[in-house]
C-alpha cells in the first residue's frame, strides 16, 4: 500500500550543490560523525516506451544499503515498498495499479544506477541519533533506446523523531542554502527517461491532421471549434477520472466501483450526444465497449447495493417478525454473487479488451482536438441534447402507454435511462451555456432519482420472492421474506406515485411532451 511522504524525511537534488553542509550548531546536535559509507545497485523499470516514466511513475529494484527492496514512487509523492523475494521482475503487487498506463505491456530493465552513498549522524549530547544526512553519487546506464550514462547528485535528511519538525525545518533551510533544490530519488531517473531518444514512431495515416494536406504545402493549423474542445474537454475530464479510479477498483476501495461506473456512462452518453460528428465505425464500437464494461462493473454494484439494502431491511424489521435465518440466507446468496462478479470484474480488468478500450478512448479525444474540419453538432445545449430530448419523449410516451401491462415497470426503467442520457448530455454541453445546462442536469436528474428508487425497489422485491422461495424449499418459516416482499411493492407504488407528480411539472421544462 502506498505510503504519504513525511516531513522527518526529505531528498534534494544536489546536483547543481556546492559543498555539503555542516550541520554543527542546529537544534539538539551535539556532534556530528561519520557513518558507514555504502555502495549499492538499483534497477530501474518501464516499458520501452517510457509510459510510467512520462507519468512521473517510477518503479526500481535495490539491492544492498538502506530501504531494499522493491520501490514505487508516485507523481504524487506517495511510495510503497516490497520485500526482493525471488522476484526478477517487479511484482505484481506493486504494478497491478499501473494497469492503466501498462494496459498489458511488459516492464523491462530501462536503467541500471550505481550508488555511493556517505551519510553524517547527528547526534545528541546523551549520544542519541537525532537524525541522518546523506550525500549520495549516482551513475545511471539506461539499457535500451540509444541512451547516454548520466551522473547526477542527490542529499537527504532523515529525522528519527518524526515530531522534531523544527530539526526538520532547519536541516531543509542548510541544504537549501548550500544550493540544493527539492527533488525524488525518481526524479532524475525520469530526466534521464525524458532525455533517452524512444523508439521511431510510424508516420500518421490521416495527412490532413495538423495542418499537413497531401501533395500541397503546410497550411496554418486551425485551432479546434467550439464543439470539438467541448468534447475532447469533457472526454478527457472522464477520462482523468477513469485514471485515478482504475486502482482504486482493483484495491476494492469503498465506491470505487460505483464511480468508475459513472464516469464510463458519461463517456458513452458524450459520444453518443456528438454521434454525427464522430465516426460512424469508431463511436459504435466504443460505445458498445463501454456498455459492456458498464455491465461488468454494473454486476458488481447491483450485488453491493442490494447486499446492503437488504440487511438494512432485515435490521429495521422488529426482532419478533424476523422469524427464521433471514440475514443469513441474503449474505449467502448476495455474497456468492457478488464473489462470482468481482472475479469477472477483475478478469475484465486484466484483459486485453480492457486495454484496448483505454487506448481507443484516449485516441478519439487526441484525434479530435487535431481535427480541424467543421462539426455538424450546433455548439449549443439544445444542439447537443436533442437526441436525447427527443429519445425521453419517447419513453415517457411508451411507459404512458404500458400502464396496467406486466411491462410497466420495465417502461418506466426505460424513462430512466433515458433522463440518465439526457442528464450526462447537458453536463458534456456546460461549455455553450453553464446555467442552463445545469437546469436540464438538476430536472433529468430528479426523473432519474425518483425512477432509479423504484428500479431498486422492483429488483429487489423479485430477489426477495427468489430467496424467500429457496428458504421455503429448505424448510424454513417464510413469514419475513413475504413482508420484505410486499413492503418493497409498496415503495416501489410510492415511487411511482411522485413520479406522476413530478412528471407534468418538467415535461415542458426538459422540452419534452408526457
Amino acid at each position: 500500500m502506498a505510503r504519504t511522504p513525511s516531513v522527518a524525511r526529505r531528498t534534494f537534488d544536489a546536483s547543481a550543490a556546492g559543498r555539503f553542509p555542516e550541520f554543527d550548531g542546529l537544534t539538539g546536535v551535539a556532534q556530528v560523525r561519520s557513518g558507514e559509507d555504502l555502495v549499492f545497485e538499483e534497477q530501474f523499470f518501464d516499458t520501452e516506451d517510457f509510459r510510467l516514466g512520462s507519468h512521473g511513475i517510477v518503479v526500481y529494484r535495490r539491492s544492498g544499503g538502506p530501504l531494499e527492496g522493491w520501490h514505487l514512487e508516485l507523481p504524487d509523492g506517495r511510495t510503497a515498498v516490497e520485500p526482493l523475494g525471488s522476484h526478477q521482475s517487479p511484482p505484481e503487487s506493486l504494478t497491478d495499479g499501473l494497469q492503466f498506463y501498462l494496459r498489458g505491456r511488459h516492464l523491462v530493465r530501462s536503467a541500471d544506477v550505481t550508488i555511493v552513498r556517505r551519510v553524517a549522524l547527528l547526534v545528541a549530547d546523551d549520544g542519541g541519533e537525532l537524525a541522518e544526512a546523506a550525500d549520495e553519487h549516482h551513475r545511471a546506464e539506461p539499457l535500451f533506446a540509444n541512451g547516454s550514462p548520466r551522473a547526477w547528485r542527490l542529499w537527504d535528511y532523515e529525522v528519527r523523531e518524526p515530531r522534531n519538525k523544527r530539526l526538520a525545518k532547519e536541516l531543509q533551510a542548510a541544504f537549501a542554502e548550500s544550493g540544493a533544490e527539492p527533488g525524488s530519488r525518481s526524479s532524475s531517473l525520469l530526466t534521464l527517461a525524458a532525455s533517452t531518444p524512444p523508439p521511431a514512431k510510424a508516420a500518421p495515416k490521416t495527412a490532413a491532421l495538423n495542418g499537413h494536406r497531401p501533395g500541397k504545402g503546410p497550411r496554418k493549423a486551425q485551432r479546434p471549434a467550439k464543439g470539438q474542445r467541448a468534447f475532447a474537454d469533457y472526454v478527457a475530464e472522464q477520462l482523468a477520472h477513469w485514471e485515478e479510479l482504475d486502482p482504486q477498483v482493483r484495491a476494492a476501495v469503498p465506491d470505487s466501483v460505483h464511480k468508475l461506473r459513472v464516469a464510463v456512462r458519461r463517456l458513452r452518453s458524450c459520444l453518443s450526444a456528438f454521434r454525427k460528428d464522430l465516426d460512424p465505425e469508431t463511436e459504435r464500437a466504443l460505445r458498445d465497449e463501454l456498455q459492456w464494461l458498464g455491465q461488468v462493473l454494473g454486476r458488481l454494484r447491483d450485488a453491493e447495493v442490494m447486499r446492503d439494502r437488504l440487511r438494512e431491511q432485515v435490521d429495521n424489521e422488529p426482532s419478533e417478525l424476523v422469524l427464521g435465518p433471514v440475514r443469513r440466507s441474503f449474505d449467502e446468496s448476495l455474497g456468492a454473487e457478488h464473489s462470482e462478479a468481482a472475479r469477472e470484474l477483475t478478469a475484465a480488468m486484466h484483459s486485453e479488451r480492457y486495454f484496448r478500450l483505454i487506448d481507443g478512448v484516449s485516441a478519439l479525444a487526441a484525434s479530435v482536438t487535431e481535427a480541424d474540419g467543421k462539426w455538424q453538432t450546433k455548439a449549443s445545449v439544445s444542439g447537443v441534447v436533442r437526441r436525447d430530448t427527443k429519445r425521453l419523449g419517447a419513453a415517457i410516451r411508451t411507459a404512458e402507454d404500458l400502464e396496467g401491462t406486466e411491462k410497466h415497470d420495465v417502461g418506466l426503467h426505460d424513462v430512466r435511462k433515458a433522463a440518465k442520457r439526457l442528464r450526462y448530455a447537458a453536463e458534456a454541453a456546460a461549455p455553450f451555456d453553464a446555467k442552463k445546462a445545469a437546469r436540464l442536469g438538476r430536472r433529468a436528474q430528479k426523473i432519474q432519482k425518483v425512477l432509479g428508487e423504484h428500479q431498486d425497489c422492483i429488483i429487489t422485491a423479485d430477489l426477495v420472492r427468489r430467496i424467500g422461495v429457496e428458504a421455503y424449499g429448505r424448510g424454513e418459516n417464510a413469514f419475513t421474506y413475504g413482508r420484505l416482499h410486499a413492503r418493497e411493492l409498496r415503495l416501489a407504488e410510492e415511487a411511482e406515485a411522485r413520479y406522476e407528480r413530478l412528471l407534468p411539472k418538467l415535461s415542458a421544462k426538459l422540452g419534452v411532451k408526457g
